[in-house]
């Protein structure tokens, strides 16, 4: 699969997931483009998806198997408003914690069957979603699809 189809295939798995959660999945053209959407609703639940970068798996390889680092970005939108926390564990209006939001996309992720050569994501671990050494408000699901370049997989047979 391309990337553009993964990332397609994993915005499919999360749609569902995120209209029940009155919300929607952005497929990002960067870190910045996420800031962007925090602009424009500000408050509101963004589940933002991210191709992050592209590794051979290995030290080296001729085959073109790799390694698509990816982020699933979850966030309420308070941006630099001073927060008690207590959205992230307790709900103090009719939001879910955030932290549920987080885990629930952990899971799907996680949980995905993506394609014949892919399989299941490989889950790396959440943290906080940062752009240039700033913590935003927001956490990132990170994993990684292994798959093959599929020009060089079909240039092979």
């Amino acid at each position: 699969m391309t990337i553009a189809e993964q990332l397609k295939a994993i915005a499919a798995v999360l749609r569902p997931w995120a209209e029940r959660n009155r919300s929607s999945v952005t497929i990002l053209s960067d870190q910045v483009h996420l800031l962007e959407l925090l602009r424009l609703k500000p408050g509101a639940v963004l589940i933002g998806l991210l191709f992050e970068s592209e590794t051979v798996r290995g030290e080296w390889d001729n085959l073109g198997r790799v390694d698509r680092a990816y982020k699933v970005i979850v966030t309420r939108g308070r941006g630099l408003k001073l927060d008690s926390g207590e959205s992230l564990v307790g709900t103090s209006s009719e939001d879910r914690p955030v932290f549920e939001l987080v885990e629930e996309a952990r899971e799907l992720v996680r949980t995905a069957e993506i394609g014949e050569v892919e399989g299941r994501p490989e889950y790396r671990g959440i943290g906080q979603y940062e752009l240039q050494g700033a913590i935003f408000d927001g956490w990132e699901v990170r994993f990684v699809i292994g798959t093959a370049i599929p020009e060089l997989v079909e240039g092979a047979s």
